[in-house]
């Protein structure tokens, strides 16, 4: 099927007074609708809320669909409502809209409105492919196709910045969170951490074996070494460079209370290491396990 674009239309109301501009049309062999799903005077009258309307009657085909892409054209003027599961009318720039005109059945024929389907065979799918890769080594000869997978920009990116940032230091590798901006400001938020904190107090007092197995795993970070205490001194810091460089620790403080005590008053806590879910956390780890079979790989076996 050949299909054009078409640019610069313009449609007006059957009056000649209001104009909408179309963006870039495409053209179709066949409209997926015909004129019998266009209703007629006769049948919007039947109905009181829409009896006010002037249906007019064209002796012509349909030959343009404009669709929710142009809000122009269907930008409601007036309303015109009924009993609920009733037909309802917008007034737009190019005039009345009839909505949920359904018409009852009489025959045993059923018609379907727009349902179009396409099906696509294993091999013309992967014919398809072999036409996309030769077009694609048409275009680009400095560079044939093959399945080899490629770095993106921001992948390329990020293994640059952390080859020249991560360092090694008491068996365990330290790398920087890979931040886009390297001069990034972090917003003080924290009132938003100490509401957070105000909301977990809540489910605290709800669900006592929530706040057990909450404070354990707490426990269990602090004793790890996973998070630490922020110094009173540096409550102010807003400075901020797998374990985390103390320089990024600051970007994932948050509040606690000391031992899990809820009845002290909460504290700043900072994460040492990167967070589970964090976005860039999969990374790093990788990345860091790669290091690891790289630099000490000749000490084990292969295997």
């Amino acid at each position: 099927m050949t299909t054009y674009a078409v640019s610069g239309l313009q449609v007006l109301d059957i009056e000649m007074n209001d104009v909408v501009e179309l963006p870039r049309v495409y053209t179709k062999d066949e409209m997926p609708v015909s004129v019998d799903h266009i209703p007629k005077q006769e049948e919007i009258s039947k109905w009181s809320h829409l009896s006010g309307i002037k249906w007019p009657n064209l002796d012509a085909s349909i030959g343009l669909m404009i669709g929710n892409n142009v809000p122009d054209a269907y930008t409601p003027f007036e309303v015109a409502t009924g009993p609920s599961g009733s037909p309802h009318a917008t007034r737009t720039r190019l005039g009345w809209i009839i909505w949920n005109m359904i018409r009852e059945c009489t025959g045993t024929n059923k018609v379907v409105n727009r349902v179009e389907m396409s099906a696509i065979h294993e091999e013309e799918h992967s014919r398809l492919n072999e036409l996309v890769e030769k077009s694609m080594n048409f275009d680009f000869p400095e560079r044939i196709i093959d399945d080899k997978r490629e770095n993106s920009v921001d992948d390329n990116s990020f293994l640059d910045y952390v080859n020249k940032n991560i360092h090694f230091e008491k068996g365990q590798y330290y790398i920087p969170l890979p931040f886009r901006d390297s001069n990034v400001k972090l917003p003080n938020n924290v009132s938003q951490g100490q509401q957070r904190l105000r909301s977990l107090k809540n489910k605290f007092f709800k669900n006592p074996k929530f706040k057990q197995d909450y404070t354990d795993f707490m426990d269990k970070l602090l004793e790890r070494d996973y998070m630490e205490h922020v110094p009173k001194e540096q409550f102010n810091r807003n400075d901020g460079r797998v374990k985390v460089p103390p320089l990024d620790r600051d970007c994932l403080r948050f509040f606690w209370w000391p031992n899990g005590n809820m009845e002290n008053e909460p504290e700043q806590y900072r994460m040492t290491v990167h967070l589970f879910g964090a976005t860039s956390s999969p990374s790093c780890c990788n990345y860091a396990l790669k290091r690891t079979a790289e630099d000490f790989g000749e000490h084990y076996d292969k295997k």
